[in-house]
């Protein structure tokens, strides 16, 4: 079973969450910009105090070349390095001056970088200084180095002249390795600051572990070391100390030649910037999770009040889904708003179904008639299949019958068949006594008791042949009867054919009306549109197969009239023939009276002879027409048993096709039954509406 979850609560959740969402996202994005933004102004601030550090140096070293120029063209000095006031004088002289200028370092010097006289630093030769190389080849000069004991410093040289000689050397500097600058850069931009002399640090704010000041350590970075001392560039980037990373500006000191021998360094501690953004942090997450809730609990109103509203919404169509289906309710409206549109929308769409369902209602009853007029068409169309069956069945009664008599009518013409070559045989013996006779005669007046026996023979054989044709004449009667007979079932045939294609004319009218009625009746009436269909096209099947078997009766009739034709033309060969055989007989009459007669008719006999030689061809010649109308009556008889089988086949097609009719009627009456119920139903659920 799945969880319910309401509306309100969903919005309520996701109000709740694109806040603090958004919020949270605001405080990454604020968090992400604010940690740029502080390593950013770090970054900027530290290349400030480089700049700053800079200028303080460069401010220093143009003091310290000023009090050098000012103080190498007094007098005292100048005395000083020409050896013409004591040492204690000098020295006392000297501390004032520094007192006075607060410089670190005071020193005058010989030509040969000696120390005469100095203040913060012990005499010592220091003419391997630079600055002071430099002074001494008549050149004023500033360097970052050590100067003595002062392991660094910032110095300022002048040369004393006495006139145009140089008498001695004047340094003054700043000792870099006292906290005074370092902590200075410290309190004033708020940074750790180291002077390295080379990598070595002299002075720092920087502290390890033990919270000792890291003076005396150097700096391992050698890629730092490479790009400030070797190079000369200046270095900003991030670099670890004593495990702590800082954000770090390296600045190389260099000599008025241009020679780096330290560096200043300025940096910030990373665990600043983290402990502001933690800081930070913990201000904005507080503060998002409090709007979140205010933003809830501010949001909880209005969502509450739509979800009253769609309740309200939800109420009134729950009353129109579980009531009495009242269409004519409408939901009132209360607010011009979204919902308001909806509740608008829904009152046109219950207006649209309302005049829908009255339309459907005057439809349905429409529809009921034409299901109740599809259902008696059905009817009717069941009572005419029926009727079609029955004559189709009558039809093949007569068909079969007319095919037992084209049977008999084969035996019939078979037995004339065996009879005219009987009568071809006779007509061959005849011609061999005839040649006899003439053999006879030639030798009548030798041998007359052969001749006298030849014609008894001869006599006999002619009653034979009289009564075979005779038997030939009556049989080619009967044959001509059973032709006839034939000739008047095929005319029946042909009526019966007549009579199908009316009654399939008349199935495709009916198909054609059933087809406009399912047109009438819409989707309801597509299943009968096919039975209607399959109506139409058995109606035409029946139309080509009647127009075939009209074809194939004419074909009969043409067959019959030729047989007819042929059989007259038997009976006039056999009657001929009877009437040859009858000549025949008086002749061989004749004969024999003339034999009796001997010496006065032996030319009759030749010339009786003569006649029976001609006479005897024409008989043969009869027979020969007759074999040939016989097989022509066979051929005829065997075309007709062939279009019998052929009708007699069609016909079975034809009451299987009516039964399948049959069965389509029964199943669209089915079909109108259905769709009759269907309606019955779609009409009860209507009537649930009120409109």
């Amino acid at each position: 079973m799945k969880f319910r979850i309401t509306i309100m609560r969903k919005l309520l959740f996701l109000n709740l969450f694109a806040i603090f969402f958004t919020g949270v996202s605001i405080a990454i994005v604020a968090l992400g910009i604010f940690d740029r933004k502080t390593v950013k102004n770090t970054e900027n601030s530290l290349l400030n105090t480089a700049r700053g550090v800079e200028y303080t140096l460069s401010d220093w070293q143009a003091t310290l070349s000023g009090y050098s120029g000012l103080l190498s063209t007094l007098s005292e000095y100048k005395a000083i390095a020409g050896g013409q006031i004591s040492k204690a004088s000098a020295i006392e002289h000297i501390n004032t001056t520094a007192e006075e200028l607060e410089l670190d370092i005071i020193a005058i010097t010989d030509t040969h970088g000696n120390i005469i006289a100095s203040h913060g630093i012990q005499e010592s030769d220091i003419s391997s200084n630079t600055a002071v190389a430099e002074a001494i080849n008549g050149e004023e000069s500033y360097a970052y180095e050590p100067v003595s004991d002062c392991d660094y410093a910032i110095v300022a040289t002048s040369p004393i002249y006495n006139g145009e000689r140089i008498i001695g050397i004047l340094l003054s500097g700043y000792d870099l390795t006292n906290d005074d600058f370092i902590s200075t850069v410290h309190e004033s931009y708020d940074t750790e600051c180291t002077i390295f002399s080379k990598d070595l640090r002299v002075s720092t704010t920087l502290c390890d572990d033990k919270g000792n000041r890291m003076v005396g350590t150097k700096l391992t970075n050698q890629a730092i070391v490479q790009d400030v001392l070797y190079n000369g560039n200046l270095f900003q980037g991030k670099n670890t100390i004593n495990n702590t990373k800082y954000s770090s500006i390296y600045q190389p000191l260099k000599n008025k030649n241009g020679k780096v021998t330290g560096m200043v360094f300025v940096a910030k501690s990373m665990h600043i910037i983290k402990a502001i953004k933690t800081q930070t942090q913990a201000m904005v997450i507080p503060a998002i999770i409090i709007i979140s809730f205010l933003g809830f609990f501010c949001s909880y109103i209005p969502i509450t009040h739509i979800i009253k509203r769609i309740r309200g919404v939800s109420s009134y169509l729950g009353e129109i889904a579980t009531g009495d289906a009242d269409l004519a309710q409408r939901i009132p409206l209360a607010h011009h708003d979204e919902i308001g549109e909806l509740t608008e929308n829904f009152n046109l769409f219950i207006s649209k179904l309302q005049t829908i369902i009255k339309e459907v209602k005057h439809s349905k009853d429409e529809l009921a008639i034409g299901g109740q007029n599809m259902l008696t068409h059905a009817e009717d169309t069941a009572s005419a299949i029926a009727e079609i069956i029955a004559n189709i069945e009558g039809i093949h009664s007569q068909i079969n019958n007319q095919a037992d008599n084209v049977q008999d009518t084969a035996g019939a013409v078979n037995q004339i068949s065996s009879n005219i070559e009987s009568l071809e045989r006779m007509i061959e013996n005849q011609s061999t006594n005839v040649i006899q006779a003439s053999a006879a005669i030639e030798q009548m007046l030798g041998n007359i008791k052969s001749v006298n026996q030849s014609i008894d023979k001869m006599a006999g054989s002619f009653d034979e042949l009289q009564e075979n044709a005779n038997t030939g004449i009556q049989t080619q009667a009967n044959v001509n009867t059973k032709i006839q007979q034939i000739e008047e079932e095929s005319q029946m045939l042909q009526e019966a054919n007549l009579a199908i294609q009316s009654i399939a004319s008349q199935t495709n009218l009916l198909a054609m009306n059933a087809a406009i009625e399912a047109a009438h009746a819409g989707d309801a009436g597509k299943g009968f549109a096919v039975v209607a269909d399959e109506i139409r096209k058995l109606s035409e099947t029946s139309s080509a197969q009647s127009k075939r078997i009209g074809e194939e009766l004419n074909k009969i009739r043409d067959s019959i009239q030729s047989v007819v034709e042929a059989s007259s033309a038997s009976t006039k060969a056999f009657t001929a023939v009877s009437d040859k055989i009858q000549t025949t007989d008086e002749l061989v009459i004749q004969i024999k009276s003339a034999m009796e007669e001997q010496d006065a008719g032996s030319n009759q006999i030749t010339e009786a002879l003569g006649n029976m030689n001609n006479s005897t061809a024409e008989v043969r010649t009869a027979a020969h027409e007759m074999t040939e109308g016989n097989q022509l009556i066979l051929s005829n008889i065997k075309n007709l048993q062939d279009i019998a089988g052929t009708m007699t086949r069609s016909m079975d097609e034809m009451e299987v096709g009516a039964r399948q009719i049959n069965e389509t009627g029964t199943g669209l009456q089915e079909i109108s039954n259905s769709v009759e119920e269907s309606i019955k139903k779609i009409g009860n659920e209507i009537d649930m509406f009120k409109v």
